[in-house]
């Protein structure tokens, strides 16, 4: 009985929800420190074994698929993540606006998860560029740092945003996501729509969403005392831009890693044309 209770014990504290850890930051991690690292390095080889995984799967997209069921799955595995932890927080009483599946990462999981089941390319012009830097970003500088790294709501930030950029992988070496330039306005117009809408509902719900309303990293703080607010958010957009154009550099060159050698260049079956 006594070995149960402990299990339980240990259980419930690594279920414990992100507010809570919010009041006691103290039992969080550093930003590059050893713990944040060694989570890195697994993340990282997760990526790479799922890659691999995808990489051995035959050509060819389509309902059925080898391919179409493994982007299905993992982009359902960071949504089901999210639902667990939301479903707690709604559980303990604890759920705000600030913790509602609206933040820019959650909608990337969410137009990945809409790209897999339709395949559709115009979906993947906006879910590629938004997930690689909605990834990478959060994996590079979590905002969950308050939250100690071993716990759930630590362990499945990490999970969520690995997934989320192992799926962008995946369009590019499936045929999914060509990247090119002239497809950047894609993007573009669902950013600067969602800005907008966020600009309105922020201030009435008491939110960030998109960070379109408080400033949360280095350039965007310059960005308001050099140009004010919103005048920051052009400077948000320019480096959003860069950084999308960076990315499909970045895609291009691994297409031929991500896929066989023989398959690259192959005309998918897809549901939407280039």
């Amino acid at each position: 009985m006594g070995a149960l209770q402990g299990l339980a014990s240990v259980v419930l504290a690594f279920l414990t929800p992100e507010p809570v850890f919010l009041s006691h930051p103290e039992g969080g991690f550093a930003t590059f420190g050893p713990q944040h690292l060694c989570m890195l390095a697994i993340m990282a080889a997760l990526s790479v074994v799922l890659l691999r995984a995808f990489r051995r799967l035959p050509a060819g997209w389509g309902r059925g698929t080898a391919r179409h069921r493994f982007l299905v799955t993992v982009a359902a595995v960071p949504l089901a993540l999210l639902g667990s932890r939301d479903s707690i927080l709604i559980a303990r009483g604890l759920m705000t606006p600030n913790f509602w599946p609206l933040h820019i990462c959650n909608i990337c999981e969410f137009l990945n998860l809409a790209l897999a089941v339709s395949e559709s390319r115009h979906i993947a012009r906006v879910a590629y560029p938004w997930g690689m830097v909605g990834g990478i970003g959060a994996l590079l500088l979590p905002g969950w740092t308050y939250c100690p790294v071993w716990s759930y709501a630590s362990v499945g930030g990490f999970v969520e945003h690995a997934l989320m950029v192992v799926c962008c992988l995946c369009m590019v070496g499936g045929g999914l996501y060509r990247p090119r330039l002239r497809h950047l306005w894609e993007p573009t117009v669902a950013a600067v729509t969602g800005g907008l809408l966020f600009r309105i509902l922020n201030p009435v719900l008491g939110t960030n969403f998109f960070f379109v309303t408080q400033p949360v990293a280095a350039p965007f703080v310059w960005g308001v005392r050099r140009f004010g607010d919103p005048g920051f958010l052009v400077i948000y957009l320019l480096i959003a831009l860069a950084l999308w154009c960076a990315f499909d550099g970045m895609g291009l060159l691994l297409r031929g890693t991500l896929v066989c050698p023989a398959e690259v260049g192959d005309e998918q079956n897809l549901s939407a044309s280039a």
